[in-house]
């Protein structure tokens, strides 16, 4: 699960994701309830995973998934996305993953109107090894 603000880039600072966001101070996008972190991680399955964040600055959130795994040569899995914005569903979304590196743009979240943008793109990321 990744969670990247303001049209930053996959696996930098600007996204919230397991490399970087895990523990209570999560990754720093300025302190306290603003920073994102990343409170479930499933590293065995196919989740649940959780990211937050109590205070969100004013911009424009993606939502993503990347389909990564060091544990099974299974090449294809459901994936079901809800986006909660102040503890209501807010959309949810579903597709079938076919191989390993695939990465989905999920939804934009802008804030702080908490409208919900469907993106639906999906690409090849080679960030990772597949096994």
């Amino acid at each position: 699960l990744h969670l990247i603000r303001n049209n930053g880039s996959p696996y930098t600072d600007e996204d919230c994701y397991y490399a970087n966001c895990k523990g209570a101070t999560g990754l720093d996008w300025g302190g306290g309830d603003v920073n994102p972190h990343l409170d479930v991680d499933d590293i065995n399955g196919f989740g649940p995973e959780n990211i937050n964040i109590a205070r969100p600055n004013a911009g424009v959130y993606r939502v993503a998934v990347h389909y990564y795994s060091a544990h099974s040569t299974l090449i294809e899995a459901g994936i079901n996305v809800k986006i909660f914005v102040q503890g209501g569903l807010r959309a949810e979304y579903t597709r079938m993953f076919t191989a390993c590196n695939q990465f989905w743009d999920v939804a934009d979240v802008e804030w702080p109107s908490a409208f919900v943008a469907p993106v639906d793109a999906v690409r090849m990321e080679t960030h990772g090894a597949c096994y």
